[in-house]
């Protein structure tokens, strides 16, 4: 260990770099302070389990109920009354639209997690996972007004909502 001039009591040592590590330059050495291995490593790799977890979150809201009746859950919903609710309601069901879109930004984040640089990916289908509770709520407004809006939401709109944001942000607060 070498004590640097600027500072004597913070020790320093020269490391050698492994080549496989993500995110680290491929070879040579740096100078790593005692205790603090490869902060940003960890930093993005516990952003992008977290943007795992909200892909999962909204894997899990489509089973959830959609409104607190217990009526509304998303395989009873057609995905396309929520673009025309005057069309006819046919086509794929809200509960398949939410596992596919929430197992294509599972792999985003497994993705993310060996090519760091595809984070906008990931924060691409966050924004648009979060078109789907954003969409069946602008549509409960509409047809119940406020009131019979926070009546109406169940716990599969929280969910797939957080998790969408989750995978939106996941990340983002790093170093600050």
């Amino acid at each position: 260990m070498v004590a640097t001039a600027a500072d004597p009591a913070k020790r320093t040592r020269e490391v050698a770099l492994p080549v496989d590590r993500v995110g680290l330059p491929d070879a040579g050495t740096a100078e790593v302070v005692a205790g603090d291995q490869h902060p940003i490593v960890v930093d993005e790799l516990i952003g992008q389990s977290l943007a795992l977890l909200g892909a999962v979150t909204v894997i899990v809201s489509a089973v959830l109920p959609w409104t607190r009746t217990g009526e509304g859950l998303p395989r009873d919903i057609p995905a396309r009354l929520l673009i025309d609710p005057q069309g006819p309601a046919s086509g794929l069901n809200l509960g398949i639209v939410l596992l596919v879109v929430g197992a294509i930004g599972a792999l985003v984040a497994l993705l993310t997690m060996v090519a760091p640089w595809l984070g906008f990916l990931r924060r691409l289908v966050g924004l648009a996972t979060l078109a789907l509770p954003l969409l069946f709520v602008i549509r409960a407004w509409a047809d119940t007004g406020l009131g019979g809006l926070i009546d109406l939401i169940g716990a599969g709109v929280y969910g797939a909502a957080a998790g969408s944001i989750i995978q939106i942000v996941a990340g983002k607060w790093r170093g600050r």
